[in-house]
């Protein structure tokens, strides 16, 4: 018999590709964001970080955005190479914009539309580009 998997997320999360900067007290190093959405982040990395750990990720998107986030989940991820990989699930605090921070819920949709369209358009334009 197969479970059936409730949703228990608010908002829903959307599929997006873009690199990041994840920074933490002493340290920093590269991630990619794969979800995105109101409340939470999905990343893959190369490092893991332990549950409960309070982090900011960094998209630069011709200005930086900071999500203020902890860390909810990881899973070790087979990738077929030697180093592992890791997928982590974030559950956002904060979301500064410019520095300013972006606490409004309808603010919130709006930034991440906006965040959707302009990362799909850079890969699209990339993407152009290596044909």
């Amino acid at each position: 018999m197969t479970k059936k998997i409730v949703e228990k997320r608010r908002f829903p999360r959307h599929e997006v590709y873009t690199p990041a900067q994840l920074e933490m007290f002493d340290d920093s190093f590269p991630v990619s964001v794969e979800e995105l959405s109101i409340e939470g982040l999905t990343i893959r990395s190369s490092r893991s970080i332990a549950p409960e750990t309070y982090v900011a990720i960094r998209i630069n998107v011709g200005r930086d955005i900071v999500f203020h986030c902890q860390i909810v989940w990881i899973a070790n991820i087979l990738t077929g190479s030697k180093e592992d990989m890791y997928k982590m699930g974030l559950q956002i605090d904060a979301i500064l914009d410019r520095g300013n921070e972006i606490i409004d819920i309808a603010e919130r949709e709006i930034l991440i539309q906006d965040l959707i369209v302009i990362i799909k358009r850079v890969d699209a334009d990339y993407n152009c580009n290596e044909s």
